[in-house]
Order: structure tokens, then C-alpha cells, then sequence
């Protein structure tokens, strides 16, 4: 990481074109939006074409040469970001590569492109355009998978921790040894998108000030007790520590009603009580 740090400090300030490719979820728009930030353009518009998303016929119409409001002349002066360049059909790659060649002086347009997979190998399978991709790829960023770098979770979590914390107005900047050795044990086959997402659920569960493993439990189905045990669940606490981890995230979960706590459990009103008398620093806020 510290290398495409190094490269997309020199590539960014410059015209030139970036194709950032990895898998799904690993930061490529990301790093498209900081390139764009850190660019001569940075005051323009930042257009992005999904090319997965959006329908083929679609994406010709703004790259016809003849629409004078194509994506191009809308993004004049800006960067024109254009997402999973692979789904572009041969006749869109064909219009896209002659929008690009008539780049004048007077359309000044930054181009970026990602791919969830490696173009080379389509050009070779004549399923992209040679031409177009030499286009593209003045600088080839190739993002790796988190659980190829873990040496960055601790960075990554203290800016989600930060992002969270202040979007749904909470105090929490820090994990608990574990939520951290649940983190570290994890495969993250979503990459940085499923690091985020459970870091917000976990904000999102937590009425303390710090994370704990009872915080990546998912929502709970009533229909399978093994919906509560996660692909990030580590199998570390005995019987009785279980219980009151859950007990307690039953009652977090009921925002601190033991009525309806007690009736998820399915147990008296006085037994979580006694339960929770011992427990000093309950993060739950308990409602009588």
C-alpha cells in the first residue's frame, strides 16, 4: 500500500488517464475520488458511469460525438470516472476510444476507469480493445485484498470508528481485545466494504464507548439459534460467559426494556435482574 501511496501522490496532480483494477470491495472508488480530489480538475465535476449498472443503450447515447450534452461536454473541466469498464460492450468500447481521441484543448476531461477484474487478460481474449486499454492504462493501480494486508485494519478502523461515531452522534473511537482478534481472524471476502459495513452495524449496536464481539452479531433470526454464530465468530468464551454476553445483547438489542427481554429470553423479569445485579458496567441503559 505504502507503493500505490507513493504512485497515486505522483499520478494525481497530472492529465494522465488511471485504470485502478481489484476485487469487489476493495477501495477503487475510494481511490478514484482522491486522485479526482488531488487533480488539476479538482474544482470540476466528478462524473462517475457505473457500466454495469447503467443499460447499454444508454451509455451510447452519451458518448455519441454528435450529443452536445454527452457525459463529456457535462464533465468538461472535471473527471469522468468510468466504473466496471469490463461490462462495456465492443460498440461502447469503440465509441468510448473515439470520444477519447478527440480530446481537444478545449474539453479538458481527466479520465479514470476500474475493473473488478484484470483487463489484460480480456485484451488477449479479444473481449476489450487493445487500443482502448493502452488508452485507459497510462497508470495501472492494482488494488490487493484486505486479508492481504491486515497491517492496515488499524488505520482503516480508527476512520470508519471516526465516520460512524459521528454520523449516528455516538463516542466510540475504540475495540475491546475481542472484537479486535474477531477483525484479525477474519477473511473479509468482501474486502473493505464488508469491514465497513460491520463496523457500522457495530457502532450502530454499541451504548458504551467501545466495541466488544457482542457487537458483530448479526440481526437474530428466530428460527435457528445458529444465526447468532457469524463467519467472524471465534469460539473463545465458555457456557456461562455466553450467557451474559447474549443476555446482555438481548437487552441492548430492546434498547433496555427487561419486559420484552425477558420475553425474547424467555425468562422472568427478576431473573435478568439477578442476572445483571453484578454487573457494574452494564452498557445497557436499563428502563424500568
Amino acid at each position: 500500500m505504502n507503493k500505490i501511496i507513493y504512485t497515486l501522490k505522483k499520478v494525481a496532480p497530472t492529465k494522465a488517464s488511471v485504470l485502478i483494477t481489484g476485487a469487489k470491495g476493495t477501495g477503487k472508488d475510494y481511490l478514484a475520488n482522491y486522485i479526482h480530489q488531488n487533480s488539476l480538475n479538482s474544482q470540476g465535476s466528478f462524473t462517475k458511469l457505473n457500466c454495469a449498472a447503467t443499460p447499454q443503450n444508454i451509455i451510447a447515447e452519451e458518448l455519441m460525438l454528435e450529443n452536445s450534452q454527452n457525459i463529456f461536454y457535462r464533465t468538461n473541466n472535471g473527471t469522468l470516472y468510468i466504473d466496471e469498464i469490463s461490462e462495456l460492450s465492443p460498440e461502447n468500447q469503440r465509441l468510448l476510444l473515439i470520444c477519447i481521441e478527440n480530446l481537444s484543448e478545449s474539453l479538458n476531461v481527466r479520465v479514470l476507469a476500474s475493473s473488478n477484474e484484470k483487463l489484460l487478460s480480456r485484451v488477449k481474449s479479444n473481449l476489450f480493445k487493445e487500443e482502448l486499454f493502452y488508452k485507459l492504462s497510462i497508470v495501472n493501480i492494482d488494488l490487493p485484498r484486505l486479508k492481504d494486508r491486515k497491517e492496515d485494519l488499524h488505520h482503516l478502523t480508527s476512520y470508519f470508528l471516526n465516520n460512524f461515531s459521528h454520523k449516528h452522534q455516538k463516542s466510540i473511537h475504540t475495540l475491546d481485545e475481542s472484537a479486535i482478534k474477531i477483525l484479525l481472524n477474519s477473511n473479509f471476502e468482501g474486502n473493505i466494504r464488508e469491514l465497513e459495513n460491520m463496523l457500522e452495524r457495530a457502532v450502530i449496536m454499541c451504548e458504551g464507548s467501545r466495541i466488544s464481539s457482542t457487537h458483530f452479531i448479526p440481526n437474530i433470526s428466530s428460527n435457528s439459534a445458529s444465526d447468532i454464530f457469524n463467519p467472524h465468530f471465534v469460539p473463545d468464551l465458555n457456557l456461562k460467559q455466553i450467557e451474559k454476553e447474549y443476555t446482555k445483547f438481548v437487552i441492548n438489542h430492546c434498547q433496555g426494556n427487561l419486559v420484552q427481554a425477558a420475553k425474547i429470553l424467555e425468562v422472568s423479569k427478576r431473573t435478568i435482574y439477578r442476572k445483571i445485579q453484578d454487573e457494574a458496567a452494564m452498557n445497557a441503559s436499563i428502563s424500568q
